[in-house]
């Protein structure tokens, strides 16, 4: 009866601090693609992005002329930052002309692109339980 209990409560326990994000990932400019999405949970990842190592890596398929796809990815509650491309040729990486990336790309809470990528900082989202998030893609190129 112990070990019954011990399990309900680490159970339940773990279902408590779990939660859901809700992506949404829009102006894909109806190009086709896969969108590729990259949860990271620190600032130290998050800024290199090439060696760093995401919490959760998820792939969207785009068709011609749709112009969104979603996602809901399942978290522990937690502090995160999203980032995400559409890579339209499919070579799992985004592409850049002298350093301008020249496909579609977003962060969670849309930070105004300035010179280079966006800190942890200004692309954090608290995910408590369930919260559904909109990403704005850009096009630089």
């Amino acid at each position: 009866m112990k070990n019954f209990i011990a399990l309900v409560t680490l159970l339940s326990t773990s279902f408590a601090f779990a939660g859901n994000l809700n992506l949404t990932f829009v102006n894909m400019g109806g190009r086709t693609g896969n969108i590729k999405i990259a949860v990271f949970d620190n600032a130290t990842d998050f800024s290199n992005q090439s060696s760093g190592k995401p919490v959760m890596t998820k792939s969207i398929p785009i068709k011609a002329g749709q112009n969104s796809g979603s996602i809901l990815i399942s978290l522990p509650n937690g502090d995160y930052a999203v980032s995400a491309f559409l890579d339209q040729n499919n070579n799992g990486k985004l592409d850049t002309k002298l350093g301008i990336p020249s496909e579609r790309f977003g962060f969670s809470n849309n930070p105004v692109i300035k010179f280079g990528a966006p800190t942890y900082g200004e692309c954090e989202i608290k995910v408590e339980g369930n919260l559904d998030h909109k990403v704005f893609f850009k096009k630089l190129l």
